[in-house]
């Protein structure tokens, strides 16, 4: 959904998007230490005890393992780089993605893996579709709003260069 957003922004600001990701780095970074920070404070404050975590769910582990998940993101800001339109840069990151997940047999994404995904997917899409349609309602709205108001001054402007008939011509 983000990522979405993210297109919209870049589309209706009409600036690239890399430069959203950009402005979106700091706001991100802050968000996440956020949600570090607010964890720790209500682990403390309830009292949780500390969890033993195994040596499969560390983080330098588990990147390790499934590093191939991060290729995506990689490669969509590689095709915008390389000049590749927002739309292109995301259909062949989603291609290469998908190859990717071929390294690992539990990760392959087989016929069912991908219908799951396209169902999945599609169920999502109703939030980007009521997101744009409101996003459009809206800029409609602008456009008709200063549309109307030009309208209003011209019509101003062409009451003001009139001329005044004078009352000695409309008695014949």
């Amino acid at each position: 959904m983000l990522g979405a957003a993210a297109f919209l922004i870049a589309e209706f600001l009409k600036i690239s998007y890399l430069d959203v990701l950009l402005m979106a780095t700091v706001p991100t970074l802050l968000y996440y230490l956020s949600l570090f920070l607010m964890v720790e404070l209500d682990t403390r404050k309830f009292g949780m005890p500390n969890v033993a975590v195994a040596v499969e769910g560390q983080l330098a582990l588990l990147t390790k393992r499934y590093w191939y998940h991060f290729v995506s993101l990689v490669a969509i800001v590689a095709f915008m780089v390389w000049g590749f339109s927002p739309m292109l840069a995301v259909f062949w990151a989603t291609v290469v993605t998908f190859a990717v997940s071929f390294l690992r047999r539990d990760t392959a994404m087989g016929w069912r893996k991908v219908i799951a995904a396209l169902r999945d997917g599609s169920g999502q899409m109703l939030n980007v579709a009521a997101t744009c349609a409101a996003a459009g309602h809206h800029r409609r709205r602008r456009r008709q709003d200063r549309a109307r108001s030009q309208v209003q001054r011209d019509r101003h402007r062409l009451c003001r260069r009139q001329p005044v008939p004078d009352a000695r011509s409309t008695r014949r």
